[in-house]
């Protein structure tokens, strides 16, 4: 039986690339140069469909960044009037970070900055023909023969730079700078195995993988109390304090694509006398409650309807 389940079970492919952009700018008479490096994954759910319209789910994962930073600044600005400065280090998507810069000790030039990265998908055989998501994402296409899509990524720096001294602080700049396009673009294909199967074969495979997927599933509830929506439609209870960790969810998904993106404690789910909340136990890739990363955030209730995702790529609801 594993044998057939392997055969008739797609294997997941994923392609990326380490893109880039940069900026030449002047703000507030502060001359600005950017450049900044991501690598980012684009990885599908299925490498080939058996049937016309059978969907594949394209995740859009950013491992890492760098941000290079400098600035030059005019003779009449105070302390620091024709200086030269430059900035490099890890900067994630979305993420904020600064940098500080002592200057003879009287007073200190922070330096922060911030990158949020848009992919857009360029889709042929399949539809819909173009998406447009924030990384970390997914999206949702149906495959009607061999797809190639193409995905291109633009990003978009906010930056800043405040002095501060004496007890004052006074801000040079702050500026989100126009959007860039980030090259090389990453393209794959999704395969078409529709080549007229015999009928018999495809009724015996289909047959074997239902068994097996229906032993492997979690068992359901009525849909009273309280219970968590996978992607597959099946509701798991929430009797008490429940663990969100890669081991589980590989219980449910054993041969999902992005598991390493959910770590082996990534968040929890606890009952308290006024109900439900979760919190994000150190994850690598984040813990999302309505799109809002609550990373730090503590404990943070959940009321019914809220989508969580883990590490931008599993996708439940709570419900009540």
């Amino acid at each position: 039986m594993r044998l057939v389940v392997l055969v008739v079970l797609f294997v997941a492919m994923g392609w990326g690339a380490a893109v880039s952009a940069s900026w030449q700018v002047s703000v507030s008479g502060v001359s600005v140069s950017l450049w900044y490096v991501a690598d980012v994954e684009v990885i599908p759910s299925k490498s080939g469909v058996w049937w016309p319209g059978e969907e594949v789910e394209v995740y859009y994962i950013a491992k890492n960044g760098r941000l290079d930073m400098a600035i030059s600044i005019p003779q009449n600005i105070p302390l620091v009037g024709g200086r030269h400065y430059s900035w490099s280090f890890e900067l994630r998507p979305g993420e904020v970070r600064s940098y500080d810069v002592s200057i003879g000790g009287l007073a200190t030039l922070k330096l922060y900055g911030k990158v949020d990265l848009r992919a857009v998908t360029q889709a042929t055989g399949a539809e819909p023909a173009a998406v447009t998501v924030f990384v970390p994402s997914r999206a949702t296409f149906r495959v009607y023969g061999t797809a190639t899509f193409t995905t291109t990524f633009y990003a978009v720096p906010t930056v800043g730079a405040e002095i501060r001294a004496f007890g004052l602080s006074y801000r040079l700049f702050e500026r989100q700078l126009g959007e860039a396009k980030m090259t090389p673009p990453v393209t794959f294909t999704v395969s078409n195995y529709f080549l007229y199967v015999a009928v018999l074969g495809a009724v015996v495979a289909a047959s074997l993988a239902a068994v097996y997927i229906y032993r492997r599933r979690p068992k359901q509830q009525s849909s009273g109390g309280v219970y968590l929506l996978l992607p597959n439609n099946l509701a798991v209870p929430l009797t008490g304090d429940a663990l969100l960790s890669r081991t589980w969810v590989a219980s449910v998904f054993p041969n999902a694509p992005w598991l390493n993106y959910i770590s082996e404690t990534h968040a929890v789910i606890r009952r308290r006398p006024d109900g439900w909340y979760i919190e994000d136990l150190g994850s690598q890739y984040g813990t999302y409650v309505n799109g809002r990363d609550v990373r730090g955030a503590g404990e943070v209730k959940l009321n019914p309807g809220d989508v969580i995702s883990l590490g931008g790529v599993f996708t439940l609801v709570f419900q009540t």
